[in-house]
Order: C-alpha cells, then sequence, then structure tokens
C-alpha cells in the first residue's frame, strides 16, 4: 500500500502515534529509501519513539532491506516477514 503510487495518501498510526508507526516508517526509510538503521532508529526517537520501546528498536536495528526488487515482491505478492510482537497496526499516510 505505500509503494502503490494510485493509491493516494496513506495514513500510518498507533495509539500515540510514535512508536509502531514509528517502527513502520523506519522500516519504509530502510527498504525504499537506503537509511542504514542507525539514521532510521534516529529519526524514529526524533519523532518521538519511547526510549523504553526496545523490541521496536531492536526491530529497526536488525531490519534489512528486501533483496528481491518491489515488482517482483508485489507480483507474487510476498512481502517481508516481520515479528508479530511488533508488527505494527497500518491504516493509510504520514
Amino acid at each position: 500500500m505505500l509503494e502503490d503510487g494510485t493509491a493516494g495518501s496513506v495514513f500510518v498510526h498507533c495509539w500515540r502515534g510514535a512508536d509502531r508507526t514509528g517502527a513502520v516508517i523506519a522500516a519504509y526509510h530502510i527498504d525504499r529509501d537506503q537509511w542504514d538503521s542507525a539514521r532510521a532508529l534516529q529519526d524514529a526517537k526524533a519523532h518521538s519513539m519511547s526510549f523504553f520501546q526496545l523490541p521496536r528498536q531492536d526491530f529497526i536495528r536488525n531490519f534489512h532491506a528486501r533483496t528481491m526488487a518491489p515488482e517482483s515482491a508485489s507480483s507474487t505478492g510476498t512481502v517481508p516477514a516481520a515479528d508479530p510482537a511488533t508488527a505494527p497496526a497500518m491504516t493509510g499516510a504520514k
């Protein structure tokens, strides 16, 4: 949904709008903008990710960009696996 240019705006949010949302946006920056995990984590913290969100911070530190082209992933319907404990709730853009 974040990569579909025809979908329009996408709203990513969680209860506080910083922790799970920050993890999703950090993963997006790592995957799509080739940010390293340190930069993505710094950005999430700058946007109010709580210091005690250790599982989400670990998720960002260990997240790697997909190795296949986005077109291949979308045509097969596969997406990178996420840790269910840290998987964010996503609705519509940040």
